[in-house]
C-alpha cells in the first residue's frame, strides 16, 4: 500500500502489517504491476522500482505510465478475413 509522509512530503510503501516496506523518498509512487511500480523522483522525472525498493529504471523520463507486460501478436487474430 502506498503512503505519504506529510512531514517529508514524500511517498513510499507499507507492507500488509502496516510497517514501512519502502521508505518514503519519492515525490509520487503508483501501484505495483508485474512487480514494478512507477515512481516520480525528486528530479521530477519518472522511473520504476521493484518490490524491494531497488531502482530498476532510473527516474529519467518526462512522462511514464504504469508498467505492463504485453503479449506478442496472436496468430489466431492476425489473419485477414
Amino acid at each position: 500500500t502506498r503512503f505519504r509522509s506529510f512531514s517529508a512530503k514524500k511517498e513510499g510503501f507499507l507492507d500488509e502489517a502496516g510497517c514501512i516496506s519502502i521508505e518514503p523518498k519519492f515525490k509520487d509512487v503508483r501501484r505495483f504491476a508485474h512487480g514494478l511500480a512507477r515512481i516520480k523522483g525528486l528530479n521530477g522525472k519518472y522511473g520504476f522500482i521493484d518490490r524491494q525498493g531497488k531502482i530498476v529504471v532510473r527516474a529519467q523520463f518526462e512522462d511514464a505510465r504504469d508498467f505492463h507486460l504485453t503479449a506478442g501478436p496472436n496468430p489466431r487474430f492476425s489473419k485477414h478475413y
